[in-house]
């Protein structure tokens, strides 16, 4: 429903607005399970005028049943999209239906699409939307005091917020955390085994992942030093030397708290299991390299790291959406790069040995590797055993998933931040 919602408004703000976007005006709404979000570039003195449009056409929207079913029928043929994603994309959906709460396949979605929604249902929910709330906001660019508070006034006024910036609901999200050897003796390695829904495929694809925990400014750089430590040896190992597929990369990513490093190798001539191997093989390999590693290397991968995250934004909105995330995540912490340099600079190879051991190469490791076997590898007996449909392949994540204990949500900061001006893009969130 949330995503129908989305492509709803989106659809008719976009036939309203016509004139407004020749204009120079950009935009986008997104209607998630706890907020609803805005955001807007325009020229700083169109922003007042077309945010009040904007948010007047939102709250006053009426849904049309001859375009949602236009909207429905679109919605539905890209969630079909599934079957057809190479190996490599589709476990990166099975990683996130696995580890993270509340998520769903695209066949899911689709399934649901087909339910019995009228355009009645579809009304309800959106003036549910705007019943009760907070609204968070971001301006930046070079709006003058007196347009900041004029578009404040005018999306508080339209979304009717009680006080409490504190009383935002928190995203219901959380992330699973996969057992470690130590708890789980039985499985030293969590394994999610399916064949590939795409027919035409002829690969295999391996994504493992190697869970961090949570997160803090610390932990943060050295995760990041060593994402950069690893990502040209894997390169150069599984794809240079041992040639098992165009595809090889390396990742660290961040998701509701919580931080893994990825791997993910895919391959036309062998096994999703095979890979698996190699890849451990190559991370065994990687820990000698580590502990060989000069310290005058290890500073110039500091200067780089540094040098990056001090440099100057590129755009104006590249800017906004760092800052926007930080509200999003309940952080605020605007100089976050600032205070990631300080921690950098003190980083030695030892905490970097220790992350990778604790993260990767110990019996405390948490991993999980998803596995998709192409129609020609793994042998007829393997694939017997494997789900293939997606609806199957959705059933078999889900009922991984809640084996798993979550990670705590991330505790927030400064609740009740006061507005500041900083802001030609905007940004809301009710």
């Amino acid at each position: 429903m949330r995503l129908l919602v989305s492509e709803l408004l989106e659809d008719q703000l976009r036939e309203d607005m016509y004139s407004a976007i020749l204009a120079g005006l950009v935009f986008n709404v997104l209607a998630t399970s706890t907020t609803f979000e805005i955001s807007m570039r325009a020229f700083s003195h169109k922003m007042a005028p077309m945010m009040e449009d904007l948010v007047h056409r939102i709250v006053h929207f009426q849904v049309k049943p001859e375009r949602m079913e236009y909207v429905l029928e679109s919605m539905q043929l890209e969630l079909q999209d599934f079957d057809t994603m190479e190996p490599y994309k589709q476990v990166l959906e099975l990683e996130m239906l696995a580890t993270q709460h509340e998520s769903f396949m695209p066949v899911e979605l689709l399934e649901a699409s087909k339910e019995n929604i009228t355009a009645d249902d579809v009304q309800a929910r959106i003036s549910r939307l705007f019943v009760k709330g907070n609204v968070e906001m971001l301006m930046h660019g070079n709006l003058d005091r007196g347009t900041a508070q004029k578009i404040t006034a005018i999306v508080s006024g339209a979304f009717q917020p009680p006080g409490e910036t504190s009383e935002c609901p928190r995203d219901p999200r959380r992330i699973g955390k996969v057992p470690s050897k130590a708890e789980d003796a039985a499985e030293a390695t969590h394994t999610l085994q399916i064949a590939t829904p795409n027919h035409e495929a002829k690969s295999s694809a391996v994504m493992n992942i190697y869970q961090v925990g949570t997160r803090t400014i610390e932990e943060d750089v050295k995760c990041e030093l060593l994402g950069t430590l690893l990502h040209e040896p894997a390169f150069n190992q599984l794809r240079t030397k041992e040639q098992l597929g165009y595809i090889v990369s390396t990742k660290l990513t961040r998701k509701l708290g919580t931080q893994f490093f990825s791997v993910i190798v895919q391959s036309p001539a062998k096994a999703a299991d095979y890979l698996d191997q190699r890849v451990e093989a190559f991370l065994t390999s990687f820990d000698d390299l580590l502990a060989k590693l000069p310290p005058s290397k290890l500073q110039s991968h500091i200067a780089a790291l540094a040098t990056d995250k001090l440099a100057p934004y590129s755009t104006a909105l590249q800017e906004a959406e760092s800052m926007w995330v930080e509200i999003v995540d309940r952080q605020y912490r605007f100089g976050r790069r600032f205070l990631e340099v300080e921690a950098l600079r003190q980083v030695s190879i030892a905490e970097v040995r220790s992350v990778f051991s604790a993260a990767i190469s110990s019996d405390s490791r948490r991993k999980l590797s998803v596995q998709i076997f192409g129609p020609k590898q793994g042998g007829a007996e393997l694939h017997k055993g494997l789900a293939s449909d997606p609806s199957a392949i959705a059933d078999e994540a889900h009922r991984y998933h809640k084996k798993l204990d979550l990670y705590p949500v991330q505790p927030q900061r400064n609740p009740r931040l006061k507005i500041r001006t900083v802001a030609s893009q905007a940004h809301s969130r009710e």
